[in-house]
């Protein structure tokens, strides 16, 4: 789902970067409320992951309906965001980088994701 569009997805460099799997995932494009009104309406919990978050991505429960709220690598989360999501969790971090890229910290998240609810497990 893409809110305050700021990601041209047909942008030949999305595309390359996704190795075209851009064309085979179902993509909304909607205002942010209407966006939180249909997660909220199906139960989906809203994680946002911040350098400055409390809680660690993999101490979570990931493992029921969850939606990652991705920021721009610039600006971050939008405060409506930041106000919405259910929880908060960061990625630690060694030497002296603070934040990893949103490409990064989001594919974290979903192997975390994917590691808790046991895809690709016999």
């Amino acid at each position: 789902i893409l809110c305050d569009k700021c990601t041209d997805i047909y942008n030949p460099n999305v595309i390359t970067a996704s190795t075209g799997t851009v064309f085979s995932m179902p993509i909304a494009e909607c205002p942010p409320e209407q966006a939180l009104a249909w997660l909220v309406k199906h139960k989906i919990k809203i994680i946002s992951t911040s350098p400055h978050a409390q809680k660690i991505y993999c101490n979570e429960n990931l493992s029921g309906a969850i939606a990652i709220a991705a920021g721009s690598e610039q600006h971050g989360l939008t405060e409506f965001w930041l106000k919405n999501c259910g929880a908060s969790v960061r990625i630690p971090m060694l030497g002296t980088a603070d934040s990893l890229n949103v490409a990064t910290s989001t594919t974290i998240i979903l192997y975390e994701i994917a590691k808790q609810k046991k895809w690709g497990r016999v």
